[in-house]
């Protein structure tokens, strides 16, 4: 279980939907994504009873717009519109988590970059 979503997680934070080898992938549906981006991120982070709706909302704004991304053909397109999501993602959830827990939010995610770039890599080999 941990494995499958720390798997949804890297696909959220890295942008393997928006990559236009993987557009034949399915993700889980937009409902599924953000309760396991929200359920990890209450327990990573420590999430109060008040951040937890604010971050939920984050998250479901965040998958929609995913999904638009992945219709879009045009790969330049498609990496400007991720890279500008995920900036809005960051600032928004700046706003709702303490210093620490975005801190924390920072290094998983820059965690799992690592590891995806080496899944990538491994794929291509």
């Amino acid at each position: 279980m941990k494995k499958s979503v720390l798997a949804i997680v890297m696909l959220l934070f890295v942008g393997f939907a928006v990559n236009a080898q993987n557009q034949d992938r399915d993700l889980p549906s937009i409902d599924e994504r953000v309760k396991m981006m929200t359920e990890l991120m209450t327990e990573k982070l420590s999430l109060t009873q008040e951040q937890i709706p604010e971050v939920e909302k984050i998250n479901r704004k965040s998958a929609e717009e995913i999904d638009k991304i992945r219709a879009m053909t045009d790969r330049r397109k498609k990496f400007t519109a991720f890279r500008n999501s995920q900036m809005e993602k960051n600032k928004e959830l700046k706003a709702v988590l303490t210093k620490e827990q975005y801190k924390e939010y920072e290094k998983i995610k820059t965690e799992l970059k690592k590891k995806a770039k080496e899944a990538r890599k491994q794929r291509k080999n």
